[in-house]
């Protein structure tokens, strides 16, 4: 039997639906998962009709009420324990994803994104074509469809791996995949350029898109999941748009980097990636938290408790407490 933690705002309580309960991410995996997206959202408005239907619409017409009710409450306690937290603090308003709490939370929320940037995006990615064609490859176009294929196969082993693997040992190890694959690409820029070299860059450009899709992919989750429920519009928001406006400045300086008749830097571009990204690479060993089969609940708990973030995955939070509480009781 599972247990239903919620949590409001006196403490944590757990709630049984008979022989039939949810577990407190049971609704995570619901579909479709936009509509599931706005559902805390339609509860901070107080649309509790809208939200029984979409309750409805996301767990399927047979889902047995209580079950469904569950989810719900769930959902209504967290929102409005984070709305008290807010009131207490006076920070209700929109830049309140700066302050505080929140503040880590955004910047652990566009981090992953951002890093990506700094790491090479628009040189192997962006310009790949034009890339490999400064490089001397014969076949510029069969080098972007190769990494591309790459790319289509680290996504399904991303999904089928990052709930058992992790997304910050996913996330982390793509980033630092990333910078030691620029820093190989650079050297590559230091000596001759011949067919072995050609063949090398193209090995190192597939690597270079595997920590690409190990980092994007959990880094978007990482977008929706740090956030906080009454915070996750803007912060979304705010971390998408920060990591827009760096690929825009990339954009514009990849061009003069590679162009003969400009910098004419060639591959040794790699380098400029290796040292501005190192930084970021080193800080989000540190920064970047696991997350994988926490519920909302839980990541508001170990964030207000102010838990390293490294620590995330260590530590037991008071639905962990309770489930094996309720579990000791059973079975007793």
């Amino acid at each position: 039997m599972f247990v239903c933690a919620m949590i409001s705002a006196d403490g944590f309580h757990c709630f049984n639906s008979g022989d039939i309960s949810v577990s407190c991410s049971s609704f995570t995996s619901s579909f479709p998962s936009r509509l599931l997206g706005a559902l805390p959202m339609i509860i901070a408005r107080g649309e509790s009709d809208c939200c029984k239907r979409s309750t409805v619409a996301t767990q399927g017409t047979m889902r047995i009420d209580s079950t469904r009710s569950c989810t719900r409450r769930y959902m209504y306690q967290t929102v409005q324990h984070e709305k008290q937290l807010a009131i207490e603090n006076k920070r209700q308003s929109w830049w309140n994803i700066f302050r505080g709490v929140d503040g880590l939370r955004t910047i652990i929320s566009m981090f992953a994104l951002l890093s990506q940037q700094f790491l090479g995006l628009s040189l192997f990615y962006t310009y790949s074509s034009y890339f490999f064609s400064i490089a001397g490859l014969e076949d510029p176009f069969q080098a972007t469809v190769i990494t591309n294929a790459v790319q289509l196969a680290i996504i399904l082993l991303v999904v089928a791996s990052v709930d058992k693997l992790g997304r910050r040992n996913i996330c982390c190890s793509g980033l630092t995949i990333l910078w030691f694959s620029n820093v190989a690409v650079g050297i590559l820029g230091l000596v001759e350029t011949n067919k072995a070299t050609s063949s090398l860059l193209v090995t190192f450009s597939c690597i270079w898109v595997v920590g690409l899709q190990m980092s994007g992919s959990t880094g978007w989750g990482y977008v929706g999941e740090t956030s906080a429920q009454r915070l996750r519009a803007y912060t979304a928001g705010f971390s998408a748009a920060i990591s827009v406006v760096a690929g825009i400045v990339m954009s514009v300086l990849v061009p003069y980097m590679l162009n003969e008749n400009e910098w004419n830097w060639n591959l040794k571009t790699a380098w400029f990636y290796a040292g501005v990204g190192l930084p970021f690479v080193i800080a989000s060993w540190f920064l970047i938290p696991e997350t994988a089969r926490r519920s909302a609940a839980e990541l508001d708990e170990l964030f207000e408790a102010k838990v390293k973030p490294w620590r995330f995955h260590k530590t037991e939070t008071s639905t962990q407490k309770a489930y094996k509480a309720q579990h000791a009781t059973d079975d007793s």
